[in-house]
């Protein structure tokens, strides 16, 4: 295949990526992928997440 036939040629691309969303989402339309992107993770401080202190 060469070089100008690669691309995602319309369709739908799914990533899940969450720091750097937006970066992902222009890198997918640049070749020609249409981005759903959601995140699979979600960060948040140790502090606040008295069910993950929990757990252990």
């Amino acid at each position: 295949m060469e070089m100008s036939q690669k691309g995602f040629f319309g369709l739908a691309v799914a990533a899940f990526e969450s720091r750097m969303a937006t970066e992902m989402a222009r890198l997918i339309e640049r070749y020609g992928g249409r981005p759903f992107v959601a995140p699979a993770l979600r960060e948040i401080p140790m502090q606040d997440n008295a069910a993950a202190l929990r757990f252990g």
